[in-house]
């Protein structure tokens, strides 16, 4: 699915899998085409963003180390990323295979190791960027004091935070 069905016999054929599943049956028996375009849209969406980020990711750091502008291991510590995040389309389409036989909704274990798993991603490559921004040079006093200020702060923020998106994937697995 990255390219979306182009014309109306296409639009029928994905919309008659969707028929299949739980979700249409219990839930959303009365949805028309021009609704299920919607919540298509936005699922393609998503997967087309995922799939935006990793070629973002790949071409230009396979380029860079090809012209040896990036050290080999900083092209290892990219492709680790790249590669975390070709773990998370796996994640997440095991996520969605868990809303299409038996329930209505995904399951909200599989939704928040999904969610977890972005978390993990984002922080990677955070690091990643402060690690090749930073690199060997010390900080400057001004720099390196915000740093010892904001470190422990930083720590329980990003737990807070982590915490809150998770509980916000049970919630909604859940209905809550």
């Amino acid at each position: 699915g990255a390219i979306p069905p182009l014309n109306e016999a296409e639009w029928e054929a994905a919309f008659s899998k969707y028929r299949e599943i739980p979700q249409f049956k219990l839930l959303n028996s009365t949805m028309i085409l021009s609704d299920f375009k919607s919540i298509f849209f936005w699922e393609w969406f998503h997967r087309l963003i995922g799939r935006l980020i990793g070629i973002v990711s790949f071409l230009p750091g396979v380029y860079f180390w090809a012209r040896g502008r990036i050290s080999k291991r900083l092209a290892l510590r990219v492709l680790g990323g790249i590669a975390l995040g070709g773990t998370q389309g796996a994640l997440g389409w095991f996520m969605v295979k868990s809303g299409l036989s038996e329930r209505t909704s995904v399951s909200h274990f599989r939704l928040a190791a999904h969610l977890s798993l972005a978390l993990v991603i984002l922080s990677y490559f955070v690091s990643l960027t402060r690690s090749v921004y930073v690199g060997d040079r010390s900080l400057e006093p001004t720099e390196d004091a915000a740093a010892n200020f904001l470190r422990p702060r930083y720590r329980f923020l990003v737990a807070l935070f982590s915490l809150q998106i998770l509980y916000g994937a049970f919630v909604a697995g859940l209905k809550a």
